[in-house]
């Protein structure tokens, strides 16, 4: 048992080998960053920035036991920040009931266990594909199988109080462009919005009048910009004309993306994440128009590429195009949902360390993770020995499953990819 939590624990930060990138005038006056191999022998666990969202009175509190280490620093006289960034935050009927509770609900449980380890970021981004809009809509309900054999479209909406546990776990920025955008309709859009800010949440890829196209935030020092933009909605248009429907949700445009990614640069941006709900449902790659795109988007000016949709992990590609260099994830997989089979269990947590000295560097790492039924609720768990502790689950088979989750995602993450140890 000691020698598996050894290995574990030195495989925890997986990297991607990188190397120097161009800049790119035009887009911006500052250097590109350059993506460098994390050391294996990490540094200290760093404070958990986080700790002053946390909500006031809250029963809940993170553990500092198990947060993830960042890399050591290089130049003591530069900036440091990190950012993560996971995959598809989906709420279903059975999730939702299963977080009941006296006078509401209380969803961090199915947190608890991955907060270590994204509280220890600046910028947290995750896809909130279940809109929060109000009981008086409806919650959750299943998609319909029909007489012919055909299923019916799901349609989401989880109480507020999924929020609150969002944040509390540590997550800052929540995409919102993705196909489940409208299925409240145009108000339950709006509703989404708003009270994702009023939680103290940022959020992007659908809008209310007057807004920003894409996010613009400081971490620790470092100017960073979140774009998010989906294919497409399960309901068409929600009650909104065709130019409504574009100006309160980032629908893939190729020459829009890269117009913004521009107007990003141009504000000041020296690190630009681009989150993508794209690609085909359940499919176990991506497609070859999406891999000629994402050259296009990194030579463009983005530096990481956040995939989403699919509900399956995909590879990540440290891909070179235009004489830039940028990380590009595919898919991400789910983060949590009601979807049991192995391979929509199985998600990634993304980590993008920066460094801020004479020049921008970036060290790019992963942690696979595994969502399982723990104490009645869909829990996220960390793909490692440690994250076994306090789970009322037989210790072998949990160690099992977790050990099967790691190596199965670090084989499909792909050959870009250095497991170290």
């Amino acid at each position: 048992m000691k020698r598996l939590l050894c290995i574990f624990f030195i495989g925890l930060m997986i990297a991607l080998c990188g190397c120097e990138s161009a800049t790119a005038p035009a887009l911006s006056q500052t250097p590109e960053p350059q993506i460098l191999t994390p050391l294996r022998n990490a540094g200290a666990p760093s404070a958990k920035p986080f700790a002053s969202l946390h909500p006031g009175g809250s029963t809940h509190a993170g553990s500092d036991a198990k947060t993830q280490p960042r890399p050591p620093r290089g130049d003591p006289a530069a900036r440091h920040a990190r950012i993560v960034a996971v995959g598809d935050i989906m709420f279903m009927a059975h999730q939702i009931r299963a977080a009941k509770v006296d006078g509401g609900y209380d969803f961090f449980p199915a947190f608890e266990h991955i907060e270590p380890y994204i509280n220890t970021a600046d910028i947290a981004i995750a896809n909130l594909e279940t809109p929060v809009a109000g009981e008086d809509m409806g919650f959750s309900v299943s998609g319909e199988t029909l007489e012919d054999g055909t299923k019916t479209l799901s349609y989401f909406n989880a109480p507020v109080e999924l929020l609150d546990a969002l944040k509390l776990a540590g997550f800052n920025v929540l995409t919102t462009a993705n196909n489940h955008a409208l299925d409240k309709e145009a108000e339950g859009l709006r509703r989404t919005i708003e009270n994702i800010r009023a939680a103290g949440i940022h959020q992007t890829g659908t809008f209310l009048s007057g807004d920003e196209r894409y996010l613009m935030l400081d971490a620790n020092g470092v100017s960073v910009a979140v774009l998010a933009y989906t294919s497409g909605t399960n309901k068409l248009t929600g009650g909104l004309s065709s130019s409504e429907r574009h100006e309160a949700i980032n629908l893939i445009n190729k020459q829009r993306i890269l117009d913004n990614i521009a107007s990003a640069r141009k504000d000041g941006a020296e690190l630009v994440i681009l989150c993508l709900h794209w690609g085909v449902e359940f499919s176990e790659s991506p497609t070859t128009d999406q891999e000629r795109q994402a050259k296009d988007y990194i030579a463009a000016g983005a530096d990481v590429l956040v995939g989403s949709h699919p509900h399956v992990l995909h590879k990540i590609d440290k891909l070179e195009a235009g004489g830039r260099t940028g990380i590009v994830a595919y898919s991400m997989g789910n983060f949590i949902s009601n979807m049991t089979s192995d391979e929509h269990s199985r998600g990634v947590v993304l980590t993008i360390d920066v460094e801020k000295g004479e020049a921008l560097t970036i060290r790019a790492s992963y942690l696979p993770t595994l969502c399982k039924t723990v104490a009645g609720q869909r829990s996220v768990l960390p793909a490692a020995p440690s994250s076994i502790d306090g789970l009322n689950e037989s210790t072998a088979q949990m160690e099992r499953d977790l050990r099967a989750a790691y190596e199965k995602s670090a084989a499909i993450i792909g050959n870009d990819i250095v497991a170290a140890g």
